[in-house]
């Protein structure tokens, strides 16, 4: 079957950027993620040991004492969110290198090109949810609520409300699946025309979601699942539990790049 055909093709694309000749900077921003992570976690880990296992205990007493939890939170709120922003800009940069490695095409991901990566993302989001590609759609959860305005008088009109609610559910997984491409489009494009990259997906993948959808899941699960074993094996090594986990999970990401744009690159052909 085709569905078995493309997971087959996207498995074994998903480690190319390990396979010889290897992706070097891909290889450098696993690295730098796998990095990150361990301090992220070492520095959770003896915050945990200096506090006896009593963390929330430990500052809701400095609170009580005024000794600056605020300021502590804030700091820990700005750490979190660089970190988050730095993840983000790496995942970026495998996916242009995958685009590179698997397609051909040039890709180079400044930062600047990343805010614009973030805005294409939250576009997906917005256009999945509001279905705006068939924004006739967009009655269901409409009917939907109004039945539930009058649900305390007439009981079943709840029932057919969330009867409709997860029907609507399954069409933004659907949307989200079908835009979805736009990202490695948009990437493609120089991260110009947010607008072009989502018409281009929604029409590149018409009647290919739940192939799509299908390759995907089982694509990341397999890929989670390998992952998980080979973390739980380090975890029981001594002193390099956490630095298996790391480069693991830094490994993890580049994979799940390289299997979008394999899906991508097999979507787009016909």
């Amino acid at each position: 079957m085709e569905i078995f055909s493309n997971l087959a093709k996207t498995l074994e694309e998903s480690v190319a950027w390990a396979k010889e000749p290897r992706d070097g900077k891909t290889l450098q921003a696993a690295g730098i993620m796998a990095v990150m992570q361990i301090i992220l976690l070492v520095g959770a880990a003896v915050l945990i040991l200096q506090t006896g296992g009593s963390l929330p205990q430990a500052y809701l007493q400095a609170a009580a004492g005024g000794t600056g939890i605020l300021t502590f939170l804030a700091v820990a709120l700005v750490v979190l969110v660089v970190f988050i922003i730095i993840q983000g800009y790496l995942q970026l940069l495998m996916l242009c290198r995958a685009l590179v490695k698997i397609r051909g095409k040039k890709c180079d991901a400044h930062p600047l090109e990343f805010a614009h990566a973030i805005a294409m993302v939250i576009a997906i989001a917005l256009y999945a949810i509001f279905s705006w590609p068939d924004r006739r759609l967009l009655a269901i959860p409409a009917v939907a609520l109004l039945l539930l305005a009058f649900s305390g008088m007439m009981p079943i009109a709840a029932m057919i409300s969330i009867i409709l609610l997860a029907a609507y559910y399954v069409i933004i997984v659907r949307n989200a699946t079908r835009l979805s491409m736009a990202l490695p489009y948009f990437a493609e494009k120089g991260f110009r025309g947010v607008g072009a990259a989502l018409n281009y997906a929604w029409q590149a993948t018409h009647g290919k979601a739940f192939s799509i959808f299908a390759t995907l899941a089982i694509a990341n699960a397999v890929l989670a699942i390998g992952a998980m074993i080979i973390t739980v094996i380090g975890g029981f090594i001594p002193f390099i539990g956490i630095l298996v986990a790391a480069i693991v999970s830094s490994g993890l990401a580049a994979c799940q790049a390289y299997a979008l744009v394999s899906v991508y690159n097999e979507a787009v052909k016909a």
